[in-house]
């Protein structure tokens, strides 16, 4: 190889929030600041393969790769890192002409910074090329919470979560409906019935950051004179008597009653949600854009104003004080870590030797619980790959990905001493379409198609003899999906809720062993969401059998440190 070959590395944008390969370490879910890189290797027409390993600083391996491609067209390969020092990549190359070329170099991974990197080949022909190029770490960006249900005729505020600096104005593109930016506020209006997607692209250094969320437009309902009492003035019930006596009329319904307070009930809420827009919004406005606007307009003390905005304001303000969270999950097999191509003695009710063949899971409704029991929920990002609709999937069986982390959730402040979640995909999303979802609920080896919804959860272990295989989701299912009329008489979903846990410190434990301790895993043993062999499985994991609902003493998750 007698002429230089190049490589350009860039950082893209943190994924969802947890993916998972089949390691020790386990993936990590919500994971507060970290950054991501990946990578675009060019290289020289001669070269013909190239191998690659990533290593972290302990020397783990990350990933590695054997890429093969046409003499005339570049190689390419992308990855995702967590911010973290100690990074290292070997390169290997092979050349038309015969030789091997070989080289390695360490880099560091952190957010917002750009480091050179230089790896030196050195060929078996004597001849040697510098592969040069530089390390950015992109900014996190995604789409802020916004209502996922608008009438035509309405508008929304669209705002975006950023942990960085940003090189340019975020661009907003909608497949349908109308997008105004007037006076530094972005707006979306409905236009007409129907799923709308909304989508966010930006520019910051050499990173191109993309987001993009589905928006449901619907024909308005009659108009009812209680319209908004009861949301508005909910958000101001213990400012005043009157306010609420409104909340109450607003939830009563009576349109008659509702007709002759209305205007009332206008000002008095509406003046005090004035007052509760300056306060509440103070602390996080930046000084332009919607969360300066919803200040502002708490300031102005226009009542109507106030009381027309004042849920989508009050929202908007209580979201920015939310905190990141991070929650830690590691996958288990008894007390061992769980690694794809180990295996493991005396698992089930026979005590055989077992070796991991699959393990992931859905999980949804995440809830903080504090020290009085109320249970706070937990915000999770829209971000793909790993989260989608407020659903986020674990993936610890596949053995080439690596652990993608994020700062993609995120809970009102407060001291919490417990957390609760549920094992599957909630209901309403369950019967989409999985041909046009978003991932991770696109089509794929965790869905039973359209009519009986996503596989929750899928656990394999496999023996000499045999294994157990558990694939867990909604049975009994019967309806109409494209019709959105599909009932499932068993749910089979788990509600989990485990005590003295601190997010801060400790690790939520997903034990596969548990999962199958009262099976017979010298034979075959097949759950699929039905028969008197799921019995046992079902129990660890806290579902009754018969019903399909919740029930208490799961076996299979526990808190760690």
């Amino acid at each position: 190889m007698t002429t230089p070959s190049s490589w350009r590395v860039r950082a893209l944008p943190l994924a969802l929030f947890a993916a998972g390969a089949c390691s020790s370490s386990g993936p990590e879910l919500f994971r507060d600041g970290a950054g991501s890189a990946a990578f675009a290797i060019a290289v020289d027409a001669d070269v013909t393969a190239l191998e690659y390993v990533v290593r972290r600083s302990s020397g783990d391996v990350v990933e590695s790769e054997s890429l093969s491609a046409e003499a005339a067209n570049a190689l390419r390969l992308s990855l995702d890192l967590p911010a973290a020092e100690g990074y290292s990549i070997a390169l290997t190359a092979h050349t038309a002409d015969g030789q091997t070329c070989t080289g390695s170099s360490r880099f560091d991974v952190s957010p917002n910074v750009h480091v050179d990197v230089d790896v030196t080949l050195e060929c078996s022909g004597g001849s040697g090329a510098i592969v040069s190029g530089n390390l950015v770490s992109c900014p996190n960006v995604s789409i802020a919470s916004l209502a996922t249900t608008l009438d035509v005729g309405a508008s929304l505020v669209l705002a975006t979560r950023v942990d960085g600096t940003l090189a340019a104005a975020p661009t907003w593109t909608a497949s349908a409906g109308e997008i105004v930016a007037e006076d530094g506020t972005t707006r979306f209006t409905c236009t007409a019935p129907g799923d709308v997607e909304l989508s966010l692209s930006v520019s910051a250094a050499d990173c191109s950051l993309s987001d993009s969320v589905v928006v449901t437009c619907r024909t308005p309902s009659t108009v009812s004179a209680c319209d908004g009492l009861g949301s508005n003035c909910h958000i101001v019930d213990e400012s005043s008597a009157e306010a609420h006596e409104c909340h109450e009329l607003g939830h009563g319904g009576d349109e008659a009653a509702c007709a002759e307070g209305r205007a009332a009930c206008i000002d008095t809420c509406g003046t005090a949600i004035c007052t509760e827009l300056a306060s509440l919004c103070h602390d996080v406005d930046p000084g332009d854009g919607p969360l300066h606007e919803c200040h502002e307009l708490g300031h102005g003390g226009d009542a109507t104003a106030c009381f027309a905005r004042g849920r989508e304001c009050f929202d908007l303000c209580t979201r920015a004080h939310y905190e990141p969270v991070t929650l830690n999950f590691a996958a288990r097999v008894g007390d061992a870590p769980f690694a794809c191509g180990s295996s493991y003695d005396d698992v089930g009710s026979t005590e055989v030797t077992v070796e991991p063949q699959d393990f992931r899971f859905f999980v949804h409704d995440i809830r903080l619980i504090t020290a009085d029991a109320t249970e706070v929920p937990v915000e999770i990002d829209e971000r793909s790959p790993w989260q989608a609709r407020g659903t986020a999937l674990l993936d610890f069986e596949d053995a080439t990905g690596a652990c993608l982390s994020g700062d993609a959730a995120h809970v009102p402040p407060g001291e919490y001493t417990g957390i609760a979640f549920r094992i599957g995909v909630p209901e309403a999303a369950n019967h989409g379409d999985p041909a046009v979802q978003p991932t991770p609920l696109a089509a794929g080896t965790m869905t039973w198609g359209w009519l009986s919804g996503y596989k929750f959860l899928r656990a394999e272990l496999g023996s000499e003899a045999g294994g157990g295989v558990l694939h867990l989701g909604s049975a009994a299912c019967s309806g109409d999906p494209a019709a959105g009329s599909v009932t499932c008489s068993r749910p089979n979903r788990a509600d989990v809720v485990l005590a003295a846990f601190d997010a801060a410190s400790d690790v939520i434990v997903a034990d596969i062993g548990a999962i199958f301790a009262g099976t017979d895993l010298a034979a075959s043993t097949l759950c699929h969401s039905a028969g008197a062999s799921c019995e046992p499985m079902f129990d660890s994991l806290g579902v009754d059998l018969a019903s399909g609902a919740s029930a208490a003493g799961q076996t299979v998750f526990r808190v760690a440190q």
